[in-house]
This record gives structure tokens, sequence and C-alpha cells, in this order.
């Protein structure tokens, strides 16, 4: 499981351009907005083979939401 929350945590601080997104900071807090938020889905998408909505943000706020939810 560490290794999937270090791994997403890699691809969302790519997307947004930031080198430090705590675990249970808001994503949209962290500088992800819409447009990153579609380029976010399509990378999580291909590196974890899932499909994820377009409203990954929203519907999966911080970074342990997203890997709970999908556990």
């Amino acid at each position: 499981m560490l290794q999937v929350l270090v791994r997403l945590r890699g691809i969302v601080e790519d997307v947004i351009g930031s080198s430090s997104v705590e675990d249970d900071e808001p994503l949209m807090a962290a500088g992800l907005d819409s447009l990153a938020a579609v380029e976010l889905q399509s990378r999580v998408g291909a590196a974890f083979g899932i499909t994820l909505p377009a409203t990954i943000a929203l519907d999966y706020p911080t970074l342990k939401v997203v890997i709970h939810s999908k556990s």
C-alpha cells in the first residue's frame, strides 16, 4: 500500500508541479485545477490500469481517500 501511495503522490506532484503534497492535503488546495484533474485521471489510469472519473479531485479529495477507495 505504501508503494502505491508513493507512486500516486509522485504522479500528483508531477501533474500540479509541486514537490510536496501531503496525504491528507486536499488536492484542490495543493494546486490541482480542473484541467490538471483530467491529466491526473489519465496518468493514474495509465499507471495503475484503473478507470477514475474526471471528477477525481472532487470525488477523492486527498491521496488517502484515493488509496482507500481503490483498495
